[in-house]
């Protein structure tokens, strides 16, 4: 670690102000978000809330803007938090000492480790003998309290599954938190066997220690995968750069492997640049010592969005009933406070230059005091004008001709930049692509939108099932909206409960059949929902065939195929909006608000919802288009009509002909013609 000298850093810190230029006059208008607090003079930090930091850490200081009480500009750093494995290797003395009383019929060590010249974020051990856990290792650091000196216990770590091996088979390691402390401390090593200690390490993280925000969250599910794994959502309140993640289990006892992902899949349902290896979560009790391993550590993903895999075998799923998740927490430094009370706007979209005392993060954190007012009280700028605003792009435009769209849902939200979730209704009769969704105002003016791919995902409204039985296999049969486009996954439910099928997700190609997936379904002694990720595009119908073998048709309860969820952005005016589609001749619209995609993400949005479908202009004529057709009905029974009577009008016997000049007269035989066969002769006259 490199260490910093503190002697003169007052000194420093306060000529880098003075040779630093003055700071601009911040412009809060460009801030959606403000909070007011009244931060120390001098040096002060202050631990920024997980919705400030989000999930773009890095670019975090360009976000934010800070003023005093005169208005001034408070120049500052940022200070992100960095995993202990990240940490840099430092020497600790050690040795054995004599281990404590512990729970009958458990082996205890015991060691004692001195103080280090750093503080140190971690310990780790070497246990050369490859004797696997379960281990309890417990931490103790020494205090005085009534000047006597004492151990008191700051930390516990437990590993079920033993150490991790390096070096091929000679040894295995693993290491201990720490709460960032210099010691010294005292190792206590719980175990069903005699525990033998190599060496002991500390671990020291470069630069200022900064602590992970924390989160409770709700867990959705679970649904079966293809390979048995129990899957679980956790929904974020936002984008996080994630960490670690805790899982609340409800059962005693139980030892399973886990994978994190950020909920985007490939054909198969993987994606290998967001998923982590494989993690053992697990519980049990070792004499009176519960054994609890159900954190997940060394996570690194920025997402909104975790799917959690438990591998179960023939096991029941864990029942969770939440889960804590950790993300990278930031610390802002201010080398000069100024007079509170401060505001402090975020959210800004504009990058700004950085500021030149982010050199001096470190040192500014060693000498800076903290705040201590309790959470940000975060609030809406008044002030703010959004990008799209400022640039006169998301105002109303010109009217549309409803008459050619049938179907329109009102937009229930407040006015204001709203975002809405595309659902299963609109795909179900908007164009492919959506192109041709508007929003228009109460007097059908066009206004400006963005459609984005959203994280969540949307139910695929689905025709009525055909089930045809064809000797050992049942097929299942949908047909699909035209907008679908890729479908992510296919879930079947049953109310069975002990059994085995094959599963294939067949495309239908008219004459032609493709079979898509082809997974086991097996049933483990309670009901449950299989889930297939495809990430295919199925075109206009969904066929799901079940291989019964000699066992009867399986009951299949519900079929559900899901897909990856449209998130449209606007701003809704004054006297509300409405969604309108149904236009099979409609043009993708072109706004200028697309120049601005990069940023509209960023504009802060109120949810809004859409209300219940009802025929548009389309399929509920106006007026004059009713008018037209009566006129043109008319018309054409006028037509009818007439030809009708020319139908039964009698015809007159046509008058006889005169010969014209030089003809034969009746009875004579024109002499130019020639002669023909004799006609033949008259029965009677031969008789």
């Amino acid at each position: 670690m490199n260490r910093v000298d503190t002697s003169n850093l007052t000194a420093r810190l306060a000529l880098m102000l003075l040779l630093a230029p003055p700071a601009s006059a911040a412009e809060p208008d460009t801030y959606p978000m403000m909070s007011s607090l009244n931060l120390p003079a001098g040096a002060a930090s202050l631990a920024l809330p997980a919705t400030v930091v989000a999930g773009d850490s890095e670019a975090l200081a360009q976000t934010l803007r800070l003023q005093d009480s005169t208005g001034r500009e408070v120049p500052f750093a940022i200070l992100t938090s960095e995993s202990p494995d990240e940490g840099q290797v430092t020497s600790v003395s050690w040795e054995p000492m004599t281990p404590p009383e512990g729970p009958a019929g458990m082996q205890i060590g015991a060691w004692w480790v001195g103080a280090s010249d750093v503080p140190l974020d971690a310990l780790r051990f070497d246990m050369a003998d490859l004797r696997r856990g379960p281990w309890v290792v417990r931490l103790y650091a020494e205090g005085t309290p009534g000047g006597e000196a004492t151990w008191v216990q700051v930390g516990q770590e437990q590993f079920l599954y033993g150490l991790h091996a390096i070096d091929g088979a000679t040894s295995t390691r693993d290491r201990v938190r720490l709460p960032h402390a210099r010691g010294p401390f005292k190792v206590v090593i719980i175990g069903e066997r005699p525990p033998v200690v190599a060496s002991i390490e500390g671990l020291a993280i470069t630069g200022h220690h900064v602590e992970p925000v924390s989160e409770e969250v709700q867990v959705a599910g679970p649904v079966y995968t293809e390979d048995g794994a129990a899957r679980y959502t956790l929904d974020l309140s936002g984008p996080r750069a994630v960490s670690g993640l805790t899982l609340h289990v409800s059962e005693p006892i139980f030892s399973r492997a886990v994978t994190v992902s950020a909920g985007e899949s490939d054909a198969r349902g993987r994606n290998s640049s967001s998923q982590l290896s494989s993690q053992p979560i697990a519980r049990a009790m070792i004499g009176d010592v519960q054994m609890d391993e159900t954190s997940i550590r060394g996570i690194h993903l920025t997402t909104d969005r975790l799917v959690v895999e438990v591998q179960g075998g023939r096991d029941e799923p864990l029942t969770l009933s939440g889960a804590t998740v950790e993300s990278v927490g930031a610390l802002l430094l201010a080398p000069d406070a100024g007079a509170a009370p401060h505001t402090l706007y975020f959210g800004g979209t504009e990058p700004d230059a950085a500021s030149d005392v982010a050199i001096a993060a470190d040192e500014i954190a060693r000498v800076a005091t903290r705040y201590a007012g309790g959470p940000l009280s975060l609030l809406p700028n008044p002030e703010y004008v959004p990008h799209p605003t400022r640039e006169g792009l998301d105002g109303v435009a010109a009217p549309i001709n409803l008459a050619l769209w049938k179907w329109e849902r009102p937009i229930v939200a407040d006015p204001g930049w709203t975002r809405i979730m595309i659902d299963g209704a609109v795909l179900l009769h908007a164009q492919p692509g959506l192109a041709d969704l508007r929003v228009v105002d109460r007097d059908g003016r066009n206004v400006p939108y963005d459609v984005r791919p959203a994280s969540t995902e949307v139910e695929v409204p689905l025709g009525e099932m055909k089930r045809v039985e064809q000797g050992e296999t049942s097929d299942l049969s949908f047909t699909l909206p035209a907008d679908v486009g890729m479908v992510r996954r296919i879930e079947l439910d049953t109310d069975a409960t002990t059994f085995s099928r094959r599963v294939d997700i067949v495309r239908d190609r008219g004459s032609l059949s493709e079979t898509l997936r082809s997974v086991d379904w097996i049933g483990i002694g309670s009901p449950h929902r299989l889930c297939v990720d495809l990430n295919e595009p199925l075109g206009a119908a969904l066929m799901v065939r079940i291989h019964n073998g000699d066992d009867p048709p399986l009951r299949v309860t519900g079929v559900h195929a899901w897909t990856r969820g449209s998130e449209l952005r606007t701003n809704v005016p004054e006297g509300g909006a409405r969604l309108v589609y149904g236009n099979r001749r409609a043009e993708p619209p072109s706004f200028d608000l697309a120049l601005l995609s990069s940023t509209i993400g960023a504009v802060p949005t109120h949810p809004g919802t859409l209300g219940p479908e009802t025929a548009g202009a389309g399929v509920a004529m106006t007026l004059v288009d009713q008018g037209l057709v009566a006129v043109g009905f008319g018309a054409l029974g006028l037509g009818l009509v007439a030809l009708l009577i020319g139908a039964l009008r009698p015809v007159k016997a046509a008058p006889a002909a005169t010969s014209p000049p030089g003809s034969p007269s009746p009875g004579e035989t024109d002499p130019t013609q020639t002669a023909g066969p004799p006609p033949p002769a008259d029965p009677a006259t031969l008789s």
